[in-house]
């Protein structure tokens, strides 16, 4: 399938497969779009958020925040160094 048959849908609609007649790594592309996110699955991972941050200061003071967001800070800075 050549480049300009695939329209303008972006590479994250392309799955990898082995061509079974060729034997060679080919694109396909994938006939299914990821559904949206709804408002339910965004209150589930708000909900689980919102529960670790909660246990963290129960069970560790804070430690574990504090912890990863000093890791955050240094990626952040590791990254500016490519800019």
């Amino acid at each position: 399938m050549a480049i300009a048959e695939w329209g303008l849908l972006s590479f994250r609609h392309l799955v990898y497969r082995r061509d079974q007649s060729a034997g060679c790594l080919a694109a396909s592309l994938q006939n299914r779009i990821p559904p949206p996110m709804t408002n339910r699955l965004a209150l589930t991972i708000f909900a689980l958020i919102v529960v670790a941050v909660l246990a963290d200061q129960a069970l560790n003071g804070g430690a574990a925040g504090v912890f990863l967001m000093r890791k955050f800070i240094d990626m952040v800075e590791y990254l500016s160094f490519w800019r």
